[in-house]
């Protein structure tokens, strides 16, 4: 609805979050209301089918007087976080990193990740005292400033919990994700052979959740749970040997230029010095 270039109503999506608050809360009263959904900003590989910039036009009609928070991480660890999460978590990614990352820059991955675009234009439409953007980092090194900046923007206090959390157990290590990498091609092949073998259409398949895919969509998913559980121990195999590296990539130079002068605007937009979170800034 949000996402939607042709077809919106400002008064059609305030009437189906209210009805979820309901649904969710019933007689409770919230004093804040949190709309959170990565897409938001865009699509996670910067593909044009979705526009950060139509989202937040739509966001600004539809709630005139909202704040804005927006989780900022620095542009390497995301590239290679991203990379990691599809080859050993969920995705059959069998490219190198390498050639993930070209194919994926002339898609947009590296205009998404110029951060200042999309800020800039929210502080434009909201005002620079309703948007808040913090970096993750924030959250490992200090989570305490983290909450009380947080809590302060939102105006209601934010406890942090210290409870042990199930999380994603993704690896950085090269023969991982060159095992991984190998079996994802292999099962890709195999899902697209029973597919054509079953009269299915493979191209159908992967964007759309269709009921006639049901068997198929299962055999996946139990696919990526059985690559959960063997990284795990794959991880303690290959403990301590060598980790992908983006500074590898042909083209590092240019998205340390990149990135350096988008960081250097955002630097202007927020209390914070990027460059001490290790954030490539342009001086």
């Amino acid at each position: 609805m949000v996402e939607s270039k042709v077809i919106f109503d400002a008064n059609v999506l305030r009437k189906w979050i209210m009805q979820e608050i309901e649904k969710k809360y019933a007689c409770k009263r919230r004093k804040v209301t949190i709309i959170s959904h990565e897409e938001l900003s865009g699509h996670p590989h910067g593909y044009k089918i979705i526009d950060p910039i139509t989202n937040a036009h739509h966001l600004k009609n539809a709630f005139p007087n909202a704040k804005i928070l927006i989780i900022i991480r620095n542009q390497f660890d995301y590239l290679t976080s991203i990379y990691s999460f599809r080859v050993v978590l969920k995705g059959q990614e069998s490219r190198s990193f390498k050639r993930f990352l070209l194919e994926e820059e002339k898609k947009g991955i590296v205009d998404h990740l110029e951060y200042h675009r999309l800020i800039e234009d929210y502080i434009k439409l909201f005002g620079k005292e309703r948007v808040l953007i913090l970096p993750m980092e924030y959250l490992k090194i200090s989570p305490n400033v983290f909450s009380d900046l947080l809590s302060s923007f939102v105006g209601v206090p934010v406890k942090l919990s210290m409870k042990n959390r199930p999380k994603n157990v993704s690896t950085k290590l090269l023969y991982v994700l060159s095992i991984w990498r190998l079996i994802n091609y292999i099962f890709n092949s195999l899902l697209i052979a029973i597919l054509y073998l079953t009269g299915e259409d493979y191209s159908k398949f992967e964007p759309t959740i269709n009921k006639e895919y049901y068997n198929f969509i299962k055999l996946r998913y139990a696919y990526y749970a059985f690559k959960r559980k063997s990284t795990k121990l794959l991880n303690k195999v290959f403990y301590g040997t060598r980790k992908v590296n983006i500074e590898s990539y042909s083209n590092y130079h240019i998205l340390v230029e990149r990135f350096g002068e988008s960081n250097a605007r955002l630097e202007n937009l927020m209390s914070c010095n990027l460059d001490k979170l290790f954030y490539p800034v342009k001086k």
